[in-house]
């Protein structure tokens, strides 16, 4: 922390330091073993949490570290059936089961030979899942829900640049600063 607050007293923005703090190692770290949790029920080893931050790292967004997690042979093993896989994505992607009609089209979707990785990145990349990461970024960052616009710019943020994008633009920002001084 102290290093950080040396760098905005020596003149770095306070996006740059976001920056450095979204895409540190010790960040990094923490959000691939929670998302091996979340996916697979399982810490990564050593190694594969390793190579997971040096790809994020080089630009790998996290939907992509997702995508791969989700289409891996280690999450078909654990949800073998397209219906398991199906219910699981709404559970863990959005945070809610899913409703018939929409269970029912992505079960359709890998019968017409769409694979797990397009089926997973349509949830991951959906209006729905980034109003949810909008809420829980604003309400993490900064301690209110967002504003119907707030949550509409944030969609939008994070289409562009993935929710690291969204983390970096609310640390970066005056009502976090404001916040945390």
């Amino acid at each position: 922390l102290a290093s950080h607050s040396a760098r905005l007293d020596g003149g770095a923005t306070r996006e740059a330091v976001a920056r450095t703090i979204v895409g540190s190692a010790e960040h990094l770290r923490a959000r691939v073993t929670a998302d091996y949790q979340a996916h697979l029920g399982r810490t990564p080893s050593v190694a594969e949490r390793d190579a997971a931050v040096t790809a994020l790292q080089g630009g790998r967004r996290w939907e992509e570290h997702a995508v791969g997690l989700l289409a891996s042979a280690e999450h078909r093993a654990r949800y073998p059936s397209d219906r398991a896989f199906v219910e699981q994505l709404y559970l863990v992607v959005l945070g809610r089961p899913g409703e018939a009609a929409g269970v029912q089209a992505h079960l359709q979707a890998l019968r017409s030979g769409s694979s797990r990785a397009v089926v997973a990145r349509g949830f991951l990349d959906s209006v729905e899942r980034r109003r949810k990461l909008a809420a829980e970024a604003y309400q993490a960052f900064l301690g209110r829900a967002p504003t119907a616009a707030e949550r509409d710019a944030a969609v939008q943020t994070q289409a562009a640049h993935g929710h690291a994008g969204l983390w970096i633009e609310l640390l970066a920002g005056g009502d976090y600063f404001a916040r945390n001084r």
